[in-house]
């Protein structure tokens, strides 16, 4: 009998975002910080180039985005 799914993806804080760049920047790899953190190194990757690009910004949590009709319809 089958099932349905779900998969949850992991919704990490700015603060803890911000604790593994600066570990990674300390000299850790991303490779280590993967296994000790349990999170893939795409997502590791992703944080850096994110907070590389805009600082803090880069890497904050993002408000649900309101668009208008109009522009939906756009």
């Amino acid at each position: 009998m089958g099932g349905i799914f779900i998969i949850r993806y992991k919704k990490h804080k700015t603060e803890f975002k911000l604790k593994v760049i600066k570990e990674h920047e300390g000299g850790k790899s991303i490779n280590s910080l993967s296994k000790h953190w349990d999170i893939s190194t795409s997502q590791i990757r992703k944080w850096i180039d994110q907070y590389t690009l805009s600082g803090l910004e880069g890497i904050s949590k993002k408000g649900t985005q309101q668009y208008s009709e109009e522009f939906k319809l756009t």
